[in-house]
């Protein structure tokens, strides 16, 4: 048995892109987080059934969301694109590469963007946070991809 890996999150990219293709790096970010992904069952329960227990049935996936925050940097394009992609109601493809070169992919909308959060002790702040639609796609380095 192999001794487990573990990687720093620093050297991690997150980019966005609008076709699919053209990435474009968000800088500035000091944390990055996704939620976990969840199911949701509608009660079918019925006369018929055996016994005293409920009988679930799934029904939808909810893929979850990634969050952020860093610092406010208003001359970057990459991060005042955000608050457009926003505006606009825009599905947009992400692009995650970890330090061992592992990539998740996939589609996600801007639910939720913050700028500028002022503290006179910190450089001025911003957040944001994409909603995941569909299938996440999770390609280790030098392996096949996996829809997660």
């Amino acid at each position: 048995m192999s001794a487990p890996k573990a990687y720093p999150g620093r050297g991690t990219q997150i980019a966005f892109s609008l076709d699919g293709q053209n990435f474009t790096p968000m800088p500035q970010l000091e944390k990055f987080e996704k939620t976990g992904s969840k199911t949701d069952y509608d009660d079918v329960t019925c006369l018929d059934s055996p016994g005293s227990n409920k009988y679930w049935q799934p029904v939808v996936v909810e893929n979850g969301d990634y969050s952020a925050e860093g610092s406010y940097d208003p001359g970057n394009a990459g991060i005042t694109q955000m608050q457009a992609n926003q505006q606009a109601l825009a599905l947009i493809y992400y692009k995650i590469t970890l330090i061992d070169g592992t990539t998740l992919t996939g589609q996600c909308s801007v639910s939720q963007f913050e700028a500028p959060k002022i503290d006179r002790y910190k450089a001025n702040r911003f957040s944001f946070q994409v909603k995941i639609f569909g299938v996440e796609v999770l390609t280790p380095q030098g392996g096949q991809p996996i829809n997660v």
